[in-house]
């Protein structure tokens, strides 16, 4: 294919990845934090010193520069997050030819941005490589993976493991993946955050796994882990990219949800497509399989007649598809209406960042009390803190009246009965209880 053609083909999937990502697909919780954490570093925040996040901060580094170009909209992040899914169907489609059809459905059930979807496009990179003869293939593959752990700690700690097995000169593999470790701890300790990124990224994955543990899926994931095993001892380990794939499997961890499956077993179809021979005049009948159930899925999550594109210009969420459950302008206008008479507004809530981005108040750590969220027991510390503050400021709180009715929330009981235990219901606005000192 001639490099304009393939031009004119990446172009066709990112604007088709676009359309679908940010006008069908409904807005959901992750999707605002990412943005929440990418818009705060474009603001010329430091992550961990000015706002609490698990995650290592790559992915969002990088989307700050399209939120600094095109605006503080969420389309912004769409627009890379495109370029993201549309690099993961063009490795796909160039690999596996006509049989990447089957795959793709999957890929736009998973299509919301993120670092896991990023964490995607990362490793297909690296089992493109395995097999490739390269000058300074063990440094590279190291980059690689430690990009990987400044992507998701996690899971460049156990890519690490199959690096360091199949590498031929492990100390230019281990130098490759310090190397993009190096120059973020350099960033950290240039803007005084060290201490807060080990708190959050890596003593607070205790409180989250505690808490936020989900095993929906967990039986097909064991299964299809023991089948991986199984190849891999059968194949003497000689497998690479099967060992890659199945240390990428700790992605689902410990949340074993849909999404978080479908992350982890997108690499698994396409080692499957890739070693499988499919007869041509049957690869039509798994797509349009594969279709189906996409189309299926898709109604059930995405909910198409409920439909609400967000009309205010002035706001973030502008052109995008919003739920319908919260009065985004009622609670937004409360909020600026009340900015001036008091200190500080606390938001705790899971629609903080949504919420609060629409009304355009600043963002902090207080803005995320997701367990495991807030580094190392990090109820009791925000606790002390709020209580410190309050004690000679005025302050308002607000919660979502629902925010427990869903089993799987992901916001700290402890911080939100503390507020009610100790705090004055002043009044309702929606659905939103108001507190105040």
């Amino acid at each position: 294919m001639r490099r304009s053609n393939k031009i004119l083909v990446f172009s066709l999937i990112y604007i088709i990845c676009f359309i679908y990502s940010f006008f069908f697909s409904t807005v959901y919780n992750d999707e605002i934090w990412n943005y929440g954490f990418s818009y705060n570093i474009a603001s010329g925040l430091v992550p961990y010193r000015d706002f609490g996040m698990l995650q290592t901060p790559l992915y969002f580094f990088l989307a700050s520069f399209f939120i600094r170009i095109f605006g503080n909209y969420l389309f912004s992040f769409h627009l890379f997050n495109s370029f993201i899914l549309a690099g993961i169907i063009y490795i796909i489609l160039k690999k596996l030819k006509y049989k990447g059809f089957i795959l793709i459905p999957f890929i736009f059930l998973s299509c919301y941005p993120g670092y896991n979807i990023f964490s995607v496009l990362i490793l297909l990179i690296i089992l493109c490589l395995i097999s490739k003869k390269l000058k300074y293939k063990d440094f590279i593959m190291g980059i690689l993976v430690g990009v990987m752990f400044l992507t998701k700690q996690h899971l460049g700690v156990c890519l690490f493991v199959p690096l360091i097995y199949y590498s031929n000169n492990k100390l230019k593999s281990i130098i490759g993946f310090v190397s993009p470790i190096a120059l973020l701890i350099i960033y950290l300790i240039f803007n005084k955050a060290l201490y807060e990124f080990f708190d959050y990224s890596f003593l607070g994955i205790f409180d989250f796994g505690n808490s936020n543990s989900i095993l929906l899926f967990l039986p097909i994931e064991l299964f299809i882990c023991l089948v991986i095993v199984y190849k891999l001892v059968k194949s003497r380990f000689r497998d690479k990219g099967l060992f890659y794939i199945l240390m990428y499997q700790i992605v689902t961890v410990p949340i074993f949800d849909d999404y978080h499956f479908m992350i982890g077993f997108i690499p698994v179809l396409y080692y499957f497509l890739q070693n499988v021979n499919i007869a041509s005049y049957k690869i039509k009948y798994y797509f349009i399989m594969s279709l189906t159930f996409f189309v299926c899925w898709s109604f059930k999550v995405h909910q198409f007649e409920n439909i609400n594109f967000y009309s205010d210009k002035n706001s973030y969420l502008y052109g995008r598809n919003i739920p319908k459950y919260v009065n985004l302008d009622e609670i937004s206008n409360y909020i600026n209406v009340n900015r001036e008479r008091y200190d500080h507004i606390y938001f705790f809530s899971k629609n903080a960042y949504y919420v609060k981005l629409n009304a355009k108040y600043p963002l902090d750590k207080f803005d995320m009390i997701c367990n495991g969220n807030m580094g190392f027991r990090g109820a009791e510390k925000y606790i002390k803190e709020i209580d410190n503050y309050c004690l000679n400021n005025s302050c308002m709180f607000i919660l979502y009246k629902y925010e427990f009715e869903n089993q799987i929330t992901q916001t700290n009981r402890e911080i939100v009965s503390y507020v009610i235990d100790e705090y004055n219901l002043k009044e309702e606005i929606s659905v939103f209880d108001i507190y105040v000192n």
